[in-house]
């Protein structure tokens, strides 16, 4: 008998510790309710568990981001819902007024709710938010940061401020090594017109140095804002420095985008310009024409110095000579239709007071001209209700020629910039239009909407309003596009466009129940803007159905993940507890084993004399 070196006691302890050992990581599970308390119980299970514990987390939140969508979708609707029943009642309205027992004095009863009503859906698309977020209505009021070199933008009522996030600084590119070109090389530096694409995905302008093959004020430009892509366009002939010198970009109602290109007909100081139809998409321009390509009949051509210009569904308003000497006359014509001519307002120069080099803008349904009346009185501009011929003259700039752009948007509101040295001066100002009791326009609900040091409102002083724009008034913006994350992983997400109920969009912008006539056109009007609005809410409807499918969807695919975390993680109850038995037992007979040694070591003291 050897006890010198007790081997089988070390077996015992060995033992015992093996079984204790299994009997806490037993215990250990139970008490956790997971299988791995440890990093080495299963390092590969425990790798592939935390992951589908983020895909879980991030599927929990998607299903919120879903459920929020679907929660703006349907506030929006209910919106639509409200200018539904007001356009009904507006055509109740007109049905009323082509009554021929109406009196005149009726019809104008009448037309009283109707201009009220008219204005409550104006208001709508604008003070209809969620969250603060505008979803009835995509005016952008965009501004170009001469100092930061940066595009900012805001919702049409100054909220919601943001930047496309690009520095357009005079030498930098886009991603696919295109220089932007977006300002001179000036310090200070002038910019041409610029515009958001309806749906916010591009923003197009007008190329103001020339690089490379780029000719300056002769280059259009499109920007894919999400992946800072560049595409360019050569026009035909370039324009001056001067804001009104150069081409033009207009969206119409219906998002198509307009340009106005310098004519190479006419010498360098007297340009005129002809409109072209620009497809986005393929990036080309149309001159119009019967042409199977062509999507109008071209033929317009706009006086020198005055390119501004507006389209409205089948007509464009514009200014032009009949002759090289004629007067100036604001006319509108059928895009479809060359014959089709219509003389608005005659000599616009000596009636008005409208001359060369001066800011002007129509509004985009032909109802409203306004322009900076430069006769060195501090800040006038005239404002024309160009069916009637009446006109006011307001000071609205801080000092002399100190409005640098004029905008309309989809409600006849007047924007303007008012450029000086001071943040009080350097402003985003803007303005409601309506006809007063004497039928002249007025008007009210004045406001600045944004302010700040010069430079960061368009043009850094009063001295470069004439060569710089600097304010894009209409379009879509990346913001009005709204995006949710519907999934767990990057990219699994989706973006759709909310409501537009703007009041020129709808087509109701100008109609009243005056007369018969007039009443039997509103009839008509209010007919296609109760079906324009039924067809957004059916997109509306149909991106709720959508988002309610993939929330399912998503919640199916959480569960799916749990379930597949949970067999890796979690403890198998049944199945522990008959290993902490089996620990336990084992742990005791090995104590026992022990004890029983020990009583082996005291048998041999007995041999001992």
């Amino acid at each position: 008998m050897i006890i010198a070196n007790n081997a089988t006691y070390k077996t015992f302890i060995s033992n015992y510790g093996d079984q204790n050992s299994r009997l806490q990581n037993a215990m250990s599970r139970l008490s956790s309710g997971q299988k791995m308390t440890s990093p080495g119980d299963a390092p590969a299970d425990l790798g592939i568990s935390e992951r589908f514990r983020a895909q879980i987390r991030n599927s929990e939140a998607a299903s919120g981001v879903i459920q929020n969508a679907i929660n703006l979708m349907q506030s929006t609707d209910r919106w639509l819902q409200e200018v539904h029943n007001i356009l009904d009642r507006m055509s109740e309205l007109a049905v009323s007024s082509a009554d021929g027992s109406k009196s005149t004095g009726d019809r104008k009863n009448l037309d009283l709710e109707f201009q009220q009503l008219k204005n409550e859906v104006a208001r709508i698309s604008e003070a209809g938010k969620y969250n603060k977020l505008s979803v009835n209505g995509r005016t952008a009021v965009a501004v170009y940061d001469n100092l930061n070199h940066k595009i900012t933008y805001s919702q049409a009522d100054g909220s919601e401020i943001h930047d496309v996030g690009i520095n357009f600084r005079d030498g930098n590119a886009a991603a696919n090594g295109i220089k932007y070109a977006f300002e001179s090389s000036a310090a200070n530096g002038s910019v041409g017109d610029f515009m958001f694409t309806d749906d916010g995905k591009n923003l197009i302008y007008v190329a103001q140095k020339s690089v490379d093959s780029l000719s300056a004020q002769k280059t259009l430009m499109k920007l894919d804002i999400e992946s800072n892509q560049l595409t360019t366009l050569a026009m035909d002939s370039a324009g001056g420095t001067s804001a009104t010198n150069q081409a033009r970009l207009v969206m119409d109602n219906q998002g198509r985008v307009w340009v106005s290109e310098p004519s190479t007909a006419a010498t360098t100081d007297d340009k005129q310009f002809r409109v072209r139809l620009l497809d986005v998409d393929a990036f080309t321009l149309d001159d119009g024409g019967t042409g199977a390509s062509n999507k109008w009949a071209g033929g317009v051509t706009l006086a020198s110095s005055f390119s501004n210009f507006a389209v409205h569904d089948d007509y464009i308003y514009y200014i032009e000579r009949s002759t090289g000497t004629a007067p100036h006359r604001l006319v509108k014509q059928s895009i479809y239709d060359t014959t089709s001519k219509e003389i608005l307002l005659n000599d616009i120069s000596t009636t008005f007071g409208l001359n060369k080099g001066e800011t002007y803008a129509i509004s985009q349904d032909g109802q409203y001209m306004a322009f900076e009346d430069e006769n060195g009185t501090v800040g006038n501009v005239k404002i024309i209700h160009i069916p009637s011929g009446e006109y006011i003259t307001q000071s609205m700039g801080s000092r002399t020629n100190s409005v640098a752009a004029l905008g309309f948007d989809g409600n006849n509101n007047l924007f303007w910039t008012d450029t000086g040295n001071t943040s009080d001066e350097n402003a985003i100002k803007r303005a409601s239009i309506r006809l007063a009791s004497d039928g002249k326009p007025e008007l009210y609900d004045t406001e600045v909407i944004r302010n700040d040091n010069a430079g960061h409102l368009g043009a850094y002083n009063s001295g470069m309003a004439a060569r710089n724009m600097g304010l894009s008034v209409g379009g879509g913006t990346p913001a009005s596009r709204y995006e949710f994350q519907v999934g767990a992983d990057a990219g699994m997400d989706v973006d759709f466009e909310l409501a537009d109920v703007r009041v020129v969009k709808l087509g109701i912008s100008s109609l009243d129940v005056l007369n018969e006539d007039n009443a039997q056109a509103a009839i008509k009007s209010i007919s296609g803007a109760i079906d324009m609005v039924a067809n957004q809410r059916a997109i509306i409807g149909s991106q709720v159905s959508r988002l309610s499918f993939t929330h399912s969807a998503n919640t199916g695919f959480r569960d799916n993940l749990a379930q597949a975390e949970s067999r890796l993680r979690d403890v198998d109850i049944a199945k522990e507890t008959t290993e902490l038995t089996r620990a336990q037992i084992l742990s005791q007979t090995s104590i026992s084993m022990l004890g029983q040694n020990n009583t082996n070591a005291q048998n041999i003291l007995r041999l001992l004399p």
